[in-house]
């Protein structure tokens, strides 16, 4: 690469900004580990993006030792992406550590569900790197980006992303059917970590009860959901906000490795 001449190069821009310094993956795969970890007695919520991220969870997965639950939608990407299905249950209840929209992961779920198990919420974002001071259920980088000139132009870069010519590529989805799902992981164990609960009558604050919005993309409903029990004191929105910890992390290349990488390319 080094030797070739590259006339027009195709550039993921996501966080295409001087603030968006955040480390590489396997360091951000590190720390949320050690927080798992060092939360042993907690149930962990990982707020994530609907489609991704699905090797970050095989290796928590693996490094923990215990299985994550996730949603049916996630499911078939995991066999569709050919991982190993057994490090996944849907049903939430039987395993510690959940994997949830990311919109899902906000403080007054976390302390509905505190009321009746310790729980802990871990959201994923490359954006956290500007939340430090802000609300855990603050998820828009667009409101705290100054998209001005000046700020677009507070580094210089050897070969200037600026005069870059970038092109947004939709990213390609894989459609499975459910069936095929099954079909495809029902000989990988003999315990069918992917069978769905069937009770009718789910706890209303439970976190199955919740999730179950996912699978539907129904964020209405699930608003609707948390506001129709009890009210969440301020004394829980506090203690709940102690318990959401935000972890930079990204499929997409900081600010840093789109600099490295331009000057490599020399477009």
């Amino acid at each position: 690469m080094r030797s070739a001449t590259v006339n027009l190069l195709y550039l993921d821009n996501t966080y295409c900004n001087p603030r968006f310094e955040f480390p590489c993956r396997s360091s951000g795969i590190s720390t949320i580990i050690d927080t798992i970890q060092q939360h042993s007695a907690m149930q962990v919520l990982l707020g994530i993006d609907l489609v991704g991220k699905e090797d970050m969870l095989v290796a928590i997965a693996s490094e923990t030792g215990e299985r994550i639950g996730i949603g049916q939608n996630r499911l078939m990407t995991v066999v569709a992406a050919g991982f190993d299905a057994t490090h996944f249950t849907l049903v939430l209840s039987s395993s510690r550590i959940s994997a949830l929209p990311r919109w899902m992961v906000c403080r007054k779920l976390l302390a509905k569900l505190n009321r009746t198990r310790p729980t802990l919420g871990i959201k994923l974002s490359g954006s956290a790197c500007l939340h430090t001071s802000l609300p855990a259920d603050v998820d828009t980088p667009s409101s705290l980006v100054d998209s001005s000139a000046a700020s677009r132009q507070t580094r210089q870069l050897p070969y200037s992303l600026q005069k870059t010519q970038l092109n947004r590529v939709p990213t390609p989805y894989v459609t499975i059917s459910s069936q095929a799902c099954v079909a495809s992981t029902s000989s990988s164990a003999s315990d069918a970590p992917w069978q769905a609960p069937t009770d009718p009558k789910l706890p209303e604050d439970s976190l199955q009860y919740f999730a179950n919005f996912a699978c539907s993309h129904d964020a209405k409903g699930f608003r609707a959901a948390l506001n129709r029990s009890s009210a969440v004191t301020a004394l829980e929105q506090e203690q709940a906000h102690q318990l959401m910890k935000l972890v930079p992390y990204s499929d997409h290349s900081s600010f840093a490795e789109l600099e490295s990488f331009v000057a490599l390319v020399r477009p």
